[in-house]
């Protein structure tokens, strides 16, 4: 296989990874809102489901949380969606409440995930002047003052 079709292919590869994540956002939502859950036995919980299914509910959380403010609620294509990182959209739903989702979604597909939390604070906390301002030990990594 030369160079350039494994580049290809592992690009390939990463969106199908993120596809597959917004899949799973939009299964866990319908599961959890539906309470299909209760179709097995061995689930007492949604999160009996997802112990049985390996996922953690931090991520499943964020995934939920994502598909829903952006596709349920802004009506976005989750193939527009694949083409930015879940984590950036899920630190940027805080503006949505200024910003148009489309917006939104072209943010986290051109900023860093730091970027939009920057964007995120200041939407929560207006401009800061930062009247405290401590310093971090580059050998321990304790903040000083």
């Amino acid at each position: 296989m030369s160079d350039i079709n494994f580049l290809r292919e592992t690009i390939e590869l990463a969106r199908t990874i993120n596809t597959r994540d917004f899949e799973l956002g939009q299964r866990l939502y319908l599961i959890r809102e539906e309470e299909k859950w209760k179709a097995d036995e061995d689930c007492g919980s949604f999160y009996d489901f997802l112990s049985l299914a390996g996922i953690h509910s931090s991520k499943a959380s964020i995934l939920m949380s994502v598909y829903k403010h952006y596709v349920v609620e802004g009506g976005i294509d989750q193939n527009k969606l694949a083409l930015a990182p879940y984590s950036s959209l899920y630190e940027a739903i805080p503006l949505l409440e200024t910003r148009k989702h489309a917006d939104v979604v072209q943010m986290a597909m051109s900023l860093t995930r730091d970027e939009i939390k920057a964007e995120s604070r200041e939407l929560k906390h207006g401009e800061c002047e930062h009247p405290e301002i401590f310093t971090i030990c580059g050998k321990c990594k304790k903040r000083t003052s």
